[in-house]
């Protein structure tokens, strides 16, 4: 939840972890493996055992907040961003994505 008002585009911070391939952490339960965002899909950024705040971000069909893929010194980053104006208190929230839902064999819409 936030503690002061933030404006469209406020930076919230970075999703971390331990960038691997997708073939070396696909056979544990995580449901903290980010997508790294790379042409052929095949790094995640696992961030179950050395993430940051970052990974407890909830779900949301309407998010208030999402996660971009940033270039900074040639190194990829991926961040977090308001994408409207939130009042302190709210809950920051983001949309996990078809490919989360898809490996949780799960459909977030039918609950």
């Amino acid at each position: 939840f936030t503690k002061i008002n933030m404006p469209k585009g406020t930076y919230i911070g970075e999703y971390v972890g331990l960038v691997s391939t997708v073939s070396e952490t696909i056979v544990q339960e995580n449901h903290y493996n980010f997508q790294y965002p790379t042409c052929d899909g095949g790094i995640e950024i696992n961030g179950r055992e050395y993430g940051n705040i970052m990974r407890f971000v909830n779900h949301s069909t309407k998010p208030n907040s999402e996660f971009r893929a940033i270039n900074v010194d040639d190194m990829m980053h991926v961040i977090c961003v308001t994408m409207e104006n939130l009042k302190a208190g709210t809950q920051l929230t983001v949309d996990y994505g078809e490919a989360f839902w898809m490996r949780q064999n799960f459909n977030p819409l039918v609950v």
